[in-house]
């Protein structure tokens, strides 16, 4: 089994430049053997033993999981279940905020107007109309957006990138909203 790599720390080296080691750099047998040596006392195990009686450890350890899946970053189970769509989510504080969506709540509001938002980063957003701000600013062009994702919707002006497809007879649209317009021109076959 190998072991994660733990936090690293500054040394000096000659010349005074820093350099990262591992935080366990400097420790372990040979360390405390030397340690031992220089203090005129017995190490306590040799780094054989010692190596020995790790890969024992590891070996009960690995038994203990046998059967247990290993799950990777983004693997896990979301295990909180929305009780009106029965959408999933893998943390509870990303269900509660869901939930506003069916109840209508609307916690937060904008001092300035009084509107009301489901998400305090909606408000953040809509605080630069009122201010004018439009710190997303276009590289190619200049232009500039009050919204992240309006800038990135911008973009594919310039790239011409269409990456949705229609289905029925292959036409392509920069936008999602665009594609499903454009669906429902097509007459509904009957099954």
């Amino acid at each position: 089994m190998e072991k994660p790599m733990g936090r690293k720390r500054k040394t000096q080296m000659e010349g005074g430049a820093a350099k990262d080691e591992p935080a366990s750099a400097g420790r372990g047998p040979r360390r405390r053997a030397h340690l031992a040596e220089k203090h005129g006392r017995e190490p306590g195990l040799s780094p054989g033993d010692e190596a020995h009686i790790l890969d024992a450890f590891d070996a009960s350890f690995n038994d203990d999981l046998e059967g247990v899946p290993v799950l990777g970053p983004f693997q896990g189970k979301k295990p909180y279940e929305c009780g009106e769509c029965a959408r999933l989510f893998k943390h509870k504080a990303d269900l509660g905020r869901h939930q506003r969506v069916h109840s209508g709540e609307k916690p937060f509001r904008c001092g300035q107007c009084g509107k009301a938002f489901r998400h305090s980063s909606d408000v953040t957003k809509h605080r630069r109309v009122h201010t004018g701000e439009k710190p997303f600013t276009c590289g190619q062009c200049g232009k500039a957006f009050n919204c992240g994702s309006n800038l990135l919707k911008h973009r594919k002006t310039h790239t011409g990138e269409k990456p949705y497809e229609c289905k029925e007879c292959g036409r392509t649209f920069a936008y999602s909203s665009c594609l499903i317009r454009h669906r429902k021109r097509h007459p509904r076959k009957k099954r």
